[in-house]
């Protein structure tokens, strides 16, 4: 193979594009829309595409780790974020200190976050996340009520959500999403 007979791929990532989509997903639903831009914003660049996002109206933002939120801050966006994933014990004061949300799916996390914020002398804002057939984080539907309770309960707690998330949501039969 000729050097010349390999093409090199890129992609081109259309900001305007981004803005607009989330301004019509606003206004058609009517909610507040979350813009998830956990991995490098999927590849794409996490500051650019977090900052159309805001900028066609979505009101939080979505990573997956204590770090991928605490780069949000440093960079001066001051919007609700929530950590969708598992927040280390030895990061969550510094998650609180910085109004970053937590999520929770167990009641030693809720311990270990309620005690954390205890100690700094501010609220902790979680969310609890529900395992409805992704089988990687969330607690049983099943144990989701007395989770919550103890989440209303617990000292240094702000209890600010509950979500899942779909398992197969790409498939094009609806029913497995729907019954979720």
């Amino acid at each position: 193979m000729k050097e010349n007979d390999v093409y090199s791929t890129w992609i081109e990532i259309d900001l305007s594009a981004i803005e607009n989509n989330v301004e019509l997903i606003r206004k058609k639903t009517g909610v507040r829309v979350m813009a998830v831009v956990k991995a490098n914003a999927y590849g794409h660049g996490t500051m650019p595409v977090a900052r159309a996002a805001l900028r066609g109206g979505a009101a939080w933002l979505g990573v997956a780790r204590i770090e991928e939120a605490l780069n949000l801050r440093e960079a001066g966006l001051d919007c609700p974020i929530l950590v969708l994933g598992y927040s280390p014990a030895g990061k969550v004061s510094e998650a609180i200190n910085q109004n970053i949300s937590l999520t929770l799916w167990s009641l030693e996390q809720l311990i270990s976050v309620s005690s954390s914020a205890q100690k700094i002398g501010k609220q902790a804002k979680v969310h609890l996340k529900v395992d409805t057939g992704m089988s990687r984080l969330g607690v049983q539907p099943n144990e989701t009520l007395a989770l919550a309770e103890e989440i209303n309960a617990s000292p240094g707690i702000i209890f600010e959500g509950i979500f899942t998330h779909f398992a197969r949501a790409d498939e094009e039969d609806p029913s497995s999403s729907e019954n979720q």
